[in-house]
C-alpha cells in the first residue's frame, strides 16, 4: 500500500517515481537495525528511533535513485534493456539566448506549450536554452509560455492548465496558438486513461 501511494500520489501531480519498493525494504531495514540497537531503551524511543529511521533510510533510497537518473542523464532504454550494450551518443545542441540571458517564459504570449518532459528537455535538464521552447523562441521570433511536466502530458500538463486559468481567469484570452507534445505511448500506454478536465471554469 505504502509503495502504491509512492506512485499514485506524486503521479496525480504528473511526477513519474521509481524504486519505490527498494524505498520500503531499506526502510523496513533501518527501522530494524535502530530497533535492534534500541532494544533495551522505553518502547516509545523504540518506535520513535525506528519510525524516524525508516523516514530516513526509505528517504535516503529515493533521493540517490532520482540524483542518478537526473545527473547521469540515464534513458528509459538503458535501464530497461541494459544487455543492449548501445553505445553513448553525442548530442548537438544549438543554445538560444535573449539578449545576454537565457529565453524564459512569457506569460502574455500568444503562443503556449503545453506538454510532457519533451518540453522541458534541453531546456531545464540535461541541458540549457536549447530546449523545444528556446528553438520556437528563435524560429517564430515569439517567445512562448511554457506548462510542461516531468510526468504524463495527457492528463497532468491539462490539471495544470486549468489550475493556471482558474488562478488567473483572463490567462486564456491572450493565448492564439497551444502547442501540445507529449509521447505517443500516451495514446496506447496512459496508466490513468485520458480524463475529461475542462480547461477553465
Amino acid at each position: 500500500m505504502l509503495s502504491a501511494l509512492c506512485t499514485a500520489i506524486p503521479a496525480r501531480l504528473g511526477l513519474v517515481i521509481i524504486g519505490n519498493e527498494g524505498a520500503l525494504v531499506m526502510g523496513g531495514l533501518g527501522a530494524i537495525s535502530i530497533g535492534l540497537t534500541l532494544a533495551s531503551a522505553p518502547p516509545l524511543v523504540s518506535q520513535i528511533g525506528m519510525a524516524l529511521a525508516g523516514i530516513v533510510a526509505g528517504g535516503l533510497w529515493i533521493t540517490i535513485v532520482g540524483a542518478l537518473r537526473h545527473y547521469r542523464a540515464v534513458g528509459d532504454l538503458s535501464v530497461l534493456a541494459p544487455d543492449l550494450n548501445a553505445p553513448k551518443e553525442i548530442i548537438a545542441i544549438r543554445r538560444i539566448w535573449q539578449g545576454n540571458a537565457a529565453v524564459q517564459p512569457d506569460p502574455h504570449s500568444p503562443l503556449l506549450l503545453i506538454g510532457d518532459s519533451h518540453t522541458l528537455v534541453y531546456h531545464d535538464f540535461m541541458a540549457e536554452q536549447s530546449g523545444l521552447l528556446d528553438q520556437l523562441a528563435k524560429e517564430t521570433s515569439v517567445v512562448p509560455d511554457l506548462i510542461g511536466t516531468r510526468g504524463s502530458g495527457a492528463n497532468a500538463v491539462r490539471v495544470s492548465l486549468l489550475r493556471r486559468s482558474i488562478k488567473d481567469p483572463k490567462y486564456l484570452a491572450s493565448k492564439k496558438v497551444v502547442l501540445w507534445c507529449f509521447a505517443a505511448r500516451e495514446f496506447t500506454d496512459s496508466d490513468q486513461g485520458w480524463q475529461t478536465i475542462p480547461i477553465q471554469r
